[in-house]
């Protein structure tokens, strides 16, 4: 409990005030005769809400709220290219990229060297960057967002109904003294806003610890370096896209479903209903401490009305001057009685007195001194820690991001053997379906020429009286047989041509040769001739 609290202090003050009066015995004969008089005259009603929480949405809520930080955990991202042309000087490394833009681009070609070596002036540089800004990533700070204001909408409801209180007090009385009568008649009303100790005797304790839980879950993960950095960019809009990782991947695939049903939650998630109570005879406590209520009353209307304030006021500092004197003579009487000496000057005991004062202060200011150096030393410890901690994430998040290299180029190099297995395969499955084919045309000249000597031979056997599943047989031996048909009269006619045109030439070529012959016999002719 806080003793620095409004309602603590006001019993603690009280208490003491209670206590003092309550060692006057002419005081404490009025407090019993007035308690015992409103015992029976009495009337306190109070209204309080009871709240029933539903613990459906809750456990929903916390069953899934890990996945989303698993979710989280995975670190899903993309590799985002950032390229730039930069001078020669300036640049640390040269990658494919490079040559392929320099290509492209001769004017930063320098020069070329005797050796064909190309000496560049500039140089394309392209450097991966890793962006965690992708859509999943941003539906998660979407639903931790959403989330956070689901249940604070509907906590701070609970709070707001929990924290009022109205209490109604009516007490009628009159009571005689001893020299005066006293008669009251009070109404109080008290209405009080921001009760809020939800978890004091209460039936939903169990309930409210777990959304306090789930509240403090998601302030967590709102603070991770993920969630913080995806933050930053531009948030995602309703409807939500269910895109193939929402939907196939465990972790994102219960985020999803968490989605689905907080925003599909209609109901208030509570039920409050106002409890009225009637109590017609209060506590012994009660009766106690308004037994003093009455009679200060009546003491503060007779000092009002005879002015006695200041009289009252400096009987009150001599008393309290005889209290101190009557503690000095008794300080003075146990000194005697520790030194056995003679009586001790009043003035010696002020002295001791004053010097134990400033060795009070003395060891207040040095606890002080001390509170402060230890919170100082608290707070460099803390932060001590926070570096310590901060240099081991740090660490920890590059070892992740050499793991995810890794495993990026792990990916990058399957993904290359897979593409040249799949390659292979597709060029042995269009050879394997090739030879297929070869080998069914082959069959099926076969079967024709089988056919086709059948016929010619005489020994083909013809059936009028045939099921559908022979005349099915015959049709495809029919088409094959058209097909060997036209495919051996193309051929034989080409062969034909070929002959024919073969034969024509080499006729022509005889012509010719018989025609130069002849010619070359009559120019013999001719010469003998002359």
């Amino acid at each position: 409990m806080d003793r620095s609290g409004r309602r603590y202090t006001q019993y603690k003050n009280f208490k003491i005030y209670s206590d003092s009066v309550s060692k006057n015995e002419k005081l404490l004969s009025a407090y019993d005769k007035i308690k015992s008089s409103t015992k029976s005259k009495n009337q306190l009603k109070s209204v309080v809400n009871d709240i029933v929480i539903e613990e459906d949405w809750v456990n929903t809520i916390e069953e899934l709220l890990p996945y989303v930080s698993s979710a989280i955990n995975e670190e899903r991202r993309f590799i985002r290219n950032e390229s730039e042309t930069l001078p020669i000087e300036k640049t640390r490394r040269v990658t494919k990229e490079s040559i392929v833009n320099l290509s492209m681009n001769s004017q930063n070609i320098r020069k070329i060297k005797e050796n064909d070596e190309i000496e560049p002036s500039k140089l394309l540089v392209v450097e991966k960057l890793d962006d965690y800004s992708i859509y999943e990533n941003k539906f998660l700070v979407f639903l931790l967002k959403f989330l956070k204001s689901f249940i604070e909408i509907r906590f701070e409801k609970i709070r707001e109904a929990k924290s009022l209180l109205e209490t109604r007090t009516k007490l009628n009385d009159k009571v005689n003294l001893y020299r005066n009568t006293i008669s009251y008649k009070l109404e109080i009303v008290d209405e009080r806003y921001g009760d809020l100790n939800l978890e004091e005797n209460d039936k939903n304790y169990d309930v409210i610890r777990k959304i306090r839980n789930i509240e403090v879950q998601i302030n967590h993960l709102l603070k991770t370096d993920l969630i913080e950095q995806v933050s930053k960019t531009p948030p995602i809009r309703q409807p939500i896209q269910r895109t193939n990782l929402l939907k196939n991947d465990i972790n994102f695939s219960k985020c999803l479903k968490l989605y689905d049903f907080i925003s599909s939650y209609a109901k208030p998630g509570y039920t409050i209903t106002p409890v009225e109570t009637l109590k017609e005879e209060l506590s012994q406590d009660y009766l106690d401490y308004f037994s003093k209520i009455p009679t200060l009353v009546a003491f503060l209307s007779y000092a009002e009305t005879k002015g006695v304030y200041e009289l009252y006021a400096k009987e009150f500092e001599i008393e309290k001057e005889e209290n101190r004197v009557a503690e000095l003579v008794e300080i003075n009487r146990k000194i005697y009685e520790m030194l056995g000496t003679k009586e001790v000057d009043f003035k010696l005991v002020y002295e001791f007195v004053i010097g134990m004062q400033e060795e009070r202060i003395r060891l207040n200011k040095t606890i002080e001194e001390l509170k402060v150096n230890h919170e100082k030393e608290i707070e460099e410890l803390k932060t001590a820690f926070e570096n310590e901690k901060n240099e081991i994430f740090d660490k920890h998040r590059e070892e992740v991001n050499k793991l995810n290299e890794d495993i990026s180029n792990l990916e990058k190099e399957n993904a290359a053997k897979l593409d040249l297995i799949n390659k292979n395969f597709d060029d042995y499955r269009l050879d394997a379906e090739k030879k297929i084919k070869d080998l069914s045309d082959q069959n099926e000249e076969l079967t024709s020429r089988l056919t086709v000597a059948q016929i010619t031979n005489g020994k083909a056997k013809f059936n009028e009286n045939i099921t559908e599943k022979e005349f099915d047989e015959l049709e495809r031996q029919k088409f094959a047989f058209d097909k060997y048909f036209e495919k051996t009269w193309k051929r034989l006619k080409k062969e034909i041509m070929k002959n024919r045109k073969a034969e024509a030439i080499n006729e022509v070529k005889n012509a010719r040769a018989k025609k130069k012959e002849k010619k070359g016999v009559e120019s013999e002719q001719e010469q003998e001739v002359k």
